[in-house]
């Protein structure tokens, strides 16, 4: 009988590489070509990220006690879902607003992902995927 294969956790550990973070090449949105912006982001499966969502889970939980009210507004969904974008986002670049180029920080994310709900889609979507912080075997270096 032969034994069956081993699953080689080595190969899948995205923590570290979801600390590292990974580069998000944005696309158009109408055209799907490449724009020349990129965002850098760290994984769900992040250090920063994994603190925030106990954090945003803890504030609820006190809500909940402090006001017995069990239900959330789709608001405050939305809030909280950008505000863990904005802990996933550790750069930028490419992007200007009328001829300036726009700089990093956590405020220019934040109003980009408001104002830009094509740029935010494409951030959330990435930092979900877990197949873009996978290590980066030898082979494809």
């Amino acid at each position: 009988m032969q034994q069956p294969e081993t699953l080689d956790l080595g190969t899948l550990d995205f923590q570290s590489t979801a600390n590292d973070g990974a580069r998000l090449e944005l696309r158009h949105p109408t055209t799907n070509a490449p724009t020349g912006a990129w965002l850098q982001l760290l994984g769900i499966d992040s250090d920063a990220y994994r603190a925030a969502q106990r954090a945003q889970q803890r504030d609820r939980l006190k809500q909940i006690a402090r006001n017995r009210r069990l239900g959330i507004t789709p608001e405050e969904i939305e809030s909280e879902a950008l505000a863990m974008l904005v802990v996933a986002t550790v750069g930028m670049g490419g992007f200007s607003k009328d001829g300036a180029a726009l700089q990093f920080s956590a405020d220019t994310a934040r109003a980009l992902y408001k104002r830009h709900n094509w740029i935010r889609e494409q951030a959330d979507e990435f930092i979900n995927d877990r197949a873009n912080f996978l290590p980066k075997s030898a082979s494809s270096s």
